[in-house]
């Protein structure tokens, strides 16, 4: 028999926890501070939280006592508050393996054997036999021939869609979907468009949509093959058909099914007899499987050394994102002042949002370039025209008639914009 345990109140006086202001408020008001330091500006933040933690309501970066086992001592964050020991419902270890001892003894096998470190990259020379082994031990269990490892199961989301997708193409994505794959498919395209939770009718409403503008460039669909805060799964036999039938490639996420569920721990897309037909599949280790790392298994070598080569594009000299040139965003020699370095994409119509609002362009060469052809549709136009509109109430906002601010660099007029039309711009100034 276990001993019961009894229940912790941190503070049984609602009304005074609320009058204290420990309550108000939540996390998403300190997403974008402002401020001119970088460091200072958080101190609200940081101040909100530990008001939280002297009245036991901050439910984040607590410590465990030990292993991660099913009824755990918690530690708050600083100790300002005295342990807590209960059932553990935080814990991503789903079967408990982290701390069963077979998987215990084989991880310090194999950190006897290898060491602690791979010392170098996957591309280079970081495989070794255990490594290899893993990945065909997954391919047997999903069925596909191809699987390339990942550090993490953040990094395998990102990474397969950002080395998949350019900016060319589109991704039609579960409005649910991690945030590691909906920020994956925002740093490949600006094409994204997210479908109703689990609604395979409005996939085809976009599927269709993009085909008949667009028969050339690559769809990703994006869903997860169980929706871990939702716990429902997606039709993955009837998406698949939908991504045949209009040309598009599908990536399903396994991290939260792969091990727990189905015939042999083959998830949800065992359950739906989709083993070795789903185009893409992706997971991580460390909700089933007790470890870190993240996979991406496929059928094609091709795509495995796509992945090995291309994950994550990193380049100093990004390329315009919506056209995919090489951006001219070069430093000119006669002024160090910072608008004068910022010479707009010569290729893209959408150049007057990246132009700094001054009249003159730092580079007259650049500037006076006439956009591309595929550059000039109405809907382009459109977006000129509002970028125009943009950038003028940030030149009206900004002007002032001191002599201290007329000295100072007007700001580039990208920053009026809203969020969603900053990405490019914002990219190439970092």
């Amino acid at each position: 028999m276990h001993e019961e345990t009894p229940v912790f109140e941190r503070d049984d006086d609602i009304a005074e926890l609320g009058a204290c202001g420990a309550l108000r408020g939540s996390v998403a008001q300190f997403a974008q501070p402002r401020g001119a330091d970088l460091m200072r500006r958080t101190e609200a933040l940081d101040a909100w939280c530990q008001l939280r933690t002297r009245h036991g309501v901050w439910q984040y970066a607590r410590a465990v006592d030990g292993a991660p086992a099913p009824e755990a001592s918690v530690c708050e964050e600083g100790g300002i508050l005295p342990a807590t020991h209960g059932i553990n419902f935080a814990s991503q270890d789903y079967l408990s393996l982290a701390s069963h001892p077979t998987v215990r003894a084989a991880a310090m096998a194999a950190l006897d054997e290898s060491g602690p470190h791979s010392a170098g990259s996957a591309v280079l020379l970081g495989n070794s036999r255990h490594s290899l082994a893993l990945e065909e031990a997954l391919g047997a269990l999903l069925r596909q021939e191809h699987v390339t490892l990942f550090p993490t199961g953040w990094g395998a989301a990102f990474g397969v869609i950002t080395a998949l997708v350019n900016g060319r193409d589109y991704v039609v994505i579960d409005q649910l979907a991690h945030a590691s794959l909906r920020q994956g498919a925002a740093a490949a395209t600006r094409n994204v468009l997210l479908h109703r939770h689990l609604d395979t009718g409005h996939v085809r409403e976009l599927l269709a949509a993009i085909r008949a503008r667009d028969p050339e460039n690559g769809i990703l669909v994006v869903t997860e093959g169980l929706f871990s805060m939702d716990a429902d799964a997606p039709d993955l036999p009837l998406m698949q058909h939908l991504c045949r039938e209009y040309g598009a490639t599908l990536l399903v996420d396994v991290a939260h099914d792969l091990g727990a569920l189905g015939p042999g721990g083959s998830g949800c897309v065992g359950e739906q007899s989709m083993l070795g037909k789903v185009d893409i599949v992706m997971g991580a280790f460390s909700k089933t499987f007790a470890s870190n790392g993240g996979f991406v298994a496929s059928a094609s070598r091709a795509v495995k050394r796509q992945l090995q080569l291309f994950w994550p594009l990193t380049c100093s000299r990004m390329p315009c994102r919506r056209c995919r040139r090489p951006a001219c965003w070069r430093r000119c020699a006669s002024s160090p002042v910072p608008k004068a370095t910022r010479c707009a994409p010569p290729c893209c119509a959408m150049r007057s949002r990246c132009v700094p609002t001054s009249p003159k362009p730092a580079c007259a060469a650049s500037a006076s370039r006439r956009p591309s052809s595929r550059c000039g549709s109405a809907a382009n136009r459109w977006h000129a025209w509002r970028a125009a509109r943009w950038r003028a109430r940030a030149c009206s906002s900004t002007r002032s008639s001191s002599p201290a601010s007329r000295s100072v660099p007007r700001a580039c007029a990208c920053r009026s914009w809203p969020r969603t039309r900053r990405s490019s711009c914002a990219t190439a100034r970092a």
